[in-house]
């Protein structure tokens, strides 16, 4: 009698060991796809920010004749597109790329006025207010 409930009391461990193994592994795995999706969107960020880098350089190689700009836009373009790749590895591709020129976008006329002098209008600052939104909308409607 004892050794039947003994062996009732071995195997009821074993189930509950079992479930929670389980549990734990589903957890973990909701935690990995998590930690994915968060280094997704600061790979997009970076992407970004390289594309701002490179448009900008651009700018200083005068048309590709300048040696070091022309180099520094070739090496930042490369970044921009590894970053946008890795990003691209989790996030839809119509959110990702979208967000990746809203970013370009925006720092690069933010840089053009601050760099270059470019003009501040209020035509041109409510467009850029436009991506902003866009860009901003995308992030929160994103299934990801």
């Amino acid at each position: 009698m004892i050794v039947i409930a003994l062996a009732f009391y071995r195997y009821d461990e074993a189930v509950a060991i079992a479930y929670f193994q389980e549990k734990i592994k589903s957890q973990f795995q909701v935690l990995q796809h998590v930690k994915e999706e968060c280094m997704a969107w600061i790979y997009l960020l970076i992407a970004g920010l390289f594309e701002v880098g490179w448009a900008i350089s651009i700018k200083y190689s005068q048309g590709f004749t300048r040696l070091g700009p022309s180099v520094a836009t070739i090496g930042l373009m490369i970044f921009s597109f590894g970053f946008l790749s890795r990003a691209l590895r989790t996030l839809p591709l119509g959110t990702a790329y979208t967000i990746w020129t809203g970013i370009g976008a925006i720092g690069t006329v933010f840089l053009g006025i601050v760099l270059f002098q470019e003009p501040i209008e209020v035509r041109r600052l409510t467009c850029i207010g436009l991506i902003v939104i866009g860009v901003i909308g995308l992030r929160l409607v994103s299934p990801h």
